[in-house]
């Protein structure tokens, strides 16, 4: 199940919110497994590392860590128009029982940053985007392939990007479903920090 909020939420007041919507539909604290944030700015590696902190020690709280590893998807979005002025959550997900035949998943978001770092940092020409692209589709797809899926069983994939990802590169990938799929790209035109790291940034969910 995925809830959306309007308006969105600070991170400190949404998970008193999260916690208390849970509990009047029934479910507990444990079912939470999505979160969608909106963040003022790119963060760098080091900004990263402090920002994730007291969201790990809040999900550790509620019984959501397994070790080091969290049990939460998650995606971060710098939006480069009318960014919150705080880190904000604008939706997340919850399991519920369902009657309905076979599973449904949802999975985090990944970034345009490979094993060397950003990929073709500083570059926003049609083949650096392109080439991004590319990268976050295998890495999706990748995770999709490892929990037994394919992009056959989603349902919903949202793209968020700052530059043009030429309509031709998105063709040559070749992996959109022949099923109907709600393919969500959000643009937000604006100026781009050296930092940003959400220039082809994918999300998926679905069921099969």
């Amino acid at each position: 199940m995925r809830v959306q909020l309007r308006p969105w939420l600070p991170l400190e007041r949404a998970y008193a919110f999260i916690e208390e919507y849970l509990k009047n539909v029934g479910r507990p604290v444990q079912a939470f497994c999505g979160i969608e944030m909106r963040v003022p700015a790119p963060l760098t590696f080091d900004q990263w590392s402090t920002f994730n902190v007291p969201y790990l020690e809040q999900l550790r709280k509620w019984g959501l860590m397994h070790g080091a590893l969290s049990g939460v998807c998650r995606s971060n979005i710098a939006l480069a128009l009318h960014p919150p002025a705080t880190t904000s959550v604008c939706a997340f997900s919850y399991t519920a029982p369902s009657s309905a035949p076979g599973a449904t998943f949802c999975l985090s978001g990944t970034a345009d940053i490979g094993p060397d770092g950003i990929i073709a940092e500083g570059d926003t020409s049609p083949p650096a985007m392109q080439k991004r692209a590319r990268y976050t589709i295998d890495v999706i797809g990748s995770s999709l392939e490892k929990l037994g899926f394919s992009w056959q069983d989603t349902t919903q994939i949202a793209i968020f990007h700052v530059h043009d990802i030429p309509t031709s590169g998105a063709r040559r990938c070749s992996v959109w479903p022949a099923r109907r799929v709600a393919v969500c790209s959000f643009i937000a035109r604006g100026r781009r920090s050296r930092a940003a790291r959400w220039s082809s940034k994918r999300a998926a969910c679905g069921r099969s």
